[in-house]
């Protein structure tokens, strides 16, 4: 687990890794609009396996779980740590008992709030009513990615997910056009955020959509916790304000 720049997130741990031969790297598959410019498939360009996050290339890897890195956690400073930022944990090719081996290793550390973020919730779920019936570890946060209306589905799935933290969040990032009304029962956090790297101004985001949402997770009863990460900017968090403030709020009241 390490120190991540990640605005909403204190660490993040990637306990899968994807090896082509001896080569370690990273893998996923792209799954919808927020994947086009994926940052973790440039970094496993230059850094990991060599391989682009696709069909073909998930095929030419084999799993690893690091186990040194899962009982590492236990020992770990407090915190919130987002886990396989480099991937998707929910991933169709990663195989189960990986998985719920991550799961286990949360159990084992009640100190750290562990986030976990797919492209995938109806695997989530399925997983969390397979393995956890009674609800997920309670310091499990599930969040989904719901990048533009496409996927505006995705919400549904998400609540569905039975947790004992009582925490389900959104990441709107990059938002790649207006969200439109968003039905908000049972989400507790909502991220927003423009897209930042060498693309950033292929998609860029109109700050009209986030005050939407803003202004839909304020009103809302109960409130939810609404994060603003950026605006659409060449480095991440070079525009952390809209309308003039920052907007950092967590669904457990705390600040990072």
């Amino acid at each position: 687990m390490q120190e991540t720049k990640i605005a909403w997130t204190e660490y993040s741990s990637n306990p899968i890794h994807a090896y082509v031969g001896n080569k370690w790297g990273w893998m996923c598959v792209r799954k919808s609009a927020a994947c086009n410019y994926c940052y973790a498939e440039n970094q496993n360009m230059k850094w990991g396996n060599k391989l682009r996050y696709n069909l073909a290339s998930v095929k030419k890897v084999n799993w690893v779980l690091r186990q040194k890195e899962i009982d590492s956690w236990a020992k770990a400073k407090p915190g919130k740590a987002f886990v396989e930022d480099m991937s998707d944990l929910h991933l169709e090719q990663i195989p189960e008992e990986m998985v719920l081996s991550v799961y286990k290793g949360f159990e084992k550390a009640p100190q750290i709030q562990f986030q976990v973020l797919t492209k995938r919730p109806e695997r989530l779920l399925a997983f969390a009513e397979k393995h956890y019936p009674d609800g997920l570890p309670s310091n499990v946060w599930v969040g989904t990615t719901v990048e533009s209306t496409a996927v505006k589905s995705r919400i549904d799935v998400l609540r569905k997910v039975k947790t004992n933290s009582g925490v389900h969040y959104l990441s709107c990032e990059p938002l790649m056009g207006p969200m439109g009304k968003m039905n908000l029962n049972g989400i507790q956090w909502v991220i927003v955020g423009g897209m930042s790297g060498p693309n950033w101004k292929k998609s860029p985001m109109d700050l009209a959509w986030a005050r939407k949402i803003r202004d839909q997770c304020l009103n809302h009863k109960p409130p939810v916790a609404f994060f603003f990460k950026q605006s659409s900017a060449r480095l991440p968090g070079r525009e952390p304000k809209l309308d003039g403030k920052v907007w950092h709020q967590m669904p457990d009241g705390t600040a990072l």
